[in-house]
């Protein structure tokens, strides 16, 4: 009725009435029904080209009107994103947190809408002050007033949006780094200022005295640096006063004036006709009908947008669960890393240095491969569940995506290492020549180590093959994630919304990856580095190389005493963990026969004579006994196998064996102990 009503008024003529009119829609949308801003949203567009309209004239009301218009359409896209906000701003701690819930993105782009909404009201309070005789001897004058009006409406939504900005900050600071919200900052203290000078102008005005109690924002703005600085947070609070009511015959004659005094005085003095009633009330029929058809569809859409909400909070959990294993394996492999830098043996040959780098990447390779199959696990586990899970699974597709790059790079790297162990072995080829033509008499000793270079080979060939093995099934696998890219192309278009929330992890991913690759470059110019060294003093001691041969020797001797000693040792806790079962069999036994006897002493007691069980009930529980007796006779006699068995097994014998026991009658024990004794 009020859009209907409001499409007839001359808003595009007189500017008076367009900026009193943006008043009235601003103060329906705070003072009104619950419903006035969910219908009002429709003429979002009415509102922006009304703006556009206004904002050519340069003069008077134009600009004032352009940036009105611009906070109606900021008004109504921020309670349209956030539907359970009212217009008046007004909320309790519980609705606040109820409505960004415990997620920090939804803190993070609250934020932004607030900040962008509280520029609108300050980019229209400076037009208004700037239109304004900077004397202020005006703002008393009827004009002045139309001006200023506004601005009261603009105070109040202005205080409601600080005291959540400020709350939304201090949430966000401690969940993120502050260098993450040093575009919040800026932006809250921009805004801090020209509010606080805001508020000056107009608790100098004596126009808003009689109107509305102006708030005072501290002397500092708040350090979200700082988390205990938010105790010192007092929300500020702007009070509309009442007005007095006005006369009845002041409101009277602006009533009657406004009747057409050209008609007849004769025709003002019937009551309205009988249709014009009619069309109203079956108006209003059709309009509450149209509230209870949309308060049903409300319903319905609330209750799916909630079940809408709890499957995407369950994939953003599932996704988190996975970001945090690809960082625990992304650390895993620095400090793996790390150790391996620490544990570089600059005697050793190149050949061992080799075949230790190939070793690590092989195993990197492996956990690369993990961690895809992983994720593409989890690509099909949510692509089965629901409609909604599959715009999350383009997202995951991207980082599958660079994840196999990371695996290729790691492939070419591989390959790289391969031609320098190639490399390698044709020096070590060459070098080895030189020492058989030098050192003929030592030729024995150079066959030992020509044998142990076809052993290095070997291992190398076989991790070769490996390898091959790898890219083969890396090949299928990437023809599998082919497939499955053709049947999620239909769902790419849905996954922009869940694209934005995993950026800021797919960076930090990254960030890690070029450090951990700026880490790999670097120890691999050290390793390339320290090969030079070898090489050269390779070139330039080839005498020493005896005596290098001779600790090497050593070494070997020294390591097959200490595997002796651990085979020594090895059969001492062998011979040890047999005597240990033996002497635990007969304690069993002995603690058996004693519960036994136990059980016999009881059924001589007279207190049990009266009861009794069947021969063959009888028969039947010794026989079970006799068996498991027999199982641990055997047991018994087989220790060394009793060893490679497991503990579950043992555990189930004796408990078996207990419970066997205990349930046999009290008067047949003397029997059963006559069947054990034989």
């Amino acid at each position: 009725m009020f859009w209907t009503i409001a499409s007839k008024m001359p808003v595009q003529a007189n500017p008076i009435v367009c900026w009193k009119f943006l008043q009235m829609v601003h103060k329906i949308m705070r003072d009104g029904h619950a419903n006035v801003v969910r219908h009002s949203v429709r003429y979002q567009a009415q509102i922006h080209d009304l703006g556009k309209l206004w904002g050519h004239l340069k003069e008077g009301y134009g600009k004032l009107i352009s940036s009105y218009c611009k906070l109606i359409v900021q008004k109504f896209k921020f309670h349209d994103k956030f539907r359970g906000i009212p217009g008046n701003l007004m909320m309790t701690d519980e609705q606040y947190y109820k409505i960004c819930g415990a997620d920090v993105n939804n803190y993070f782009e609250f934020s932004i809408d607030m900040l962008d909404y509280m520029d609108d009201i300050l980019t229209l309070q400076h037009a208004v002050f700037g239109s304004l005789d900077m004397s202020r001897a005006n703002s008393m004058t009827t004009s002045g007033q139309c001006r200023l009006a506004p601005l009261i409406l603009c105070i109040l939504d202005s205080c409601q949006l600080y005291d959540y900005l400020v709350k939304s900050l201090f949430h966000l600071h401690s969940s993120l780094p502050p260098d993450t919200l040093f575009g919040h900052r800026d932006r809250f203290l921009v805004c801090y200022k020209k509010l606080k000078d805001f508020y000056l102008k107009c608790s100098n005005l004596q126009y808003f005295k009689h109107l509305v109690q102006v708030p005072h924002l501290p002397d500092d703005p708040p350090n979200f640096l700082i988390a205990s600085d938010f105790t010192k947070h007092v929300k500020p609070a702007a009070v509309v006063r009442e007005e007095e009511p006005e006369p009845e015959p002041e409101v009277e004659e602006p009533v009657e004036n406004l009747i057409d005094m050209s008609m007849p005085e004769a025709a003002a003095e019937p009551p309205p006709p009988v249709p014009e009633v009619d069309e109203r009330d079956f108006l209003i029929e059709r309009l509450q009908r149209e509230i209870r058809l949309l308060k049903e569809e409300l319903g319905r859409v609330r209750a799916e947008d909630h079940r809408i909400i709890t499957g995407l909070q369950e994939d953003i959990s599932k996704l988190e669960k996975i970001l945090s294993e690809l960082r625990l394996s992304a650390d895993k492999s620095f400090k793996e890393n790390e150790e391996l830098k620490k544990n570089i043996d600059p005697l050793k040959t190149d050949a061992e240095s080799a075949e230790k780098q190939a070793k690590a990447n092989q195993e990197k390779f492996q956990k690369m491969k993990d961690i895809y199959s992983k994720l593409r696990d989890e690509h099909v586990l949510l692509l089965r569940n629901h409609d909604t899970n599959s715009k999350q699974l383009s997202a995951l597709k991207k980082s599958l995506e660079e994840k196999d790059q990371v695996l290729k790079e790691s492939q070419l790297e591989v390959n790289r290492m391969v031609q320098e162990k190639q490399m390698v072995q044709d020096n070590l080829q060459k070098s080895a020549d030189d020492v058989a033509q030098q050192l003929a008499e030592v030729s024995s000793f150079n066959s030992k180590l020509e044998k142990q270079k076809e052993d290095l080979e070997s291992r190398l060939q076989g991790l070769e093959e490996s390898q091959t093995q790898l890219e083969t099934d890396l090949a299928t696998k990437t023809s599998e994630l082919n497939d499955m890219s053709s049947q999620l192309r239909e769902a790419r278009d849905a996954a922009a919304e869940r694209e934005a929330e995993l950026t800021e992890a797919k960076d930090s991913l990254q960030r890690e990856l070029d450090q951990s690759v700026t880490d790999k470059a670097n120890s691999e110019a050290r390793l390339e580095a320290q090969l030079a060294e070898v090489r050269e003093k390779l070139a330039e001691t080839e005498v020493s190389k005896d005596c290098l041969e001779a600790d090497l020797t050593a070494k070997i001797s020294s390591l097959s005493q200490q595997c002796n000693q651990l085979e020594s040792d090895k059969a001492e806790i062998h011979d040890q963990m047999n005597s240990w079962i033996k002497r635990l069999l007969d304690q069993t036994i002995e603690e058996s026969i004693k519960m036994i006897q136990d059980a016999v002493e009881q059924g001589d007691n007279p207190a049990h004579s009266a009861s009794t069980c069947t021969a063959e009930y009888l028969l039947l529980r010794a026989n079970t006994v006799l068996e498991f007796l027999n199982k641990g006779q055997e047991l018994g006699e087989i220790s060394s196998d009793i060893q490679s068995s497991s503990n579950e097994d043992r555990d189930g014998f004796y408990s078996d064996l207990d419970r066997h026991l205990k349930a046999t009658p009290q008067n047949g024990k003397r029997h059963l102990l006559g069947d054990f004794n034989t």
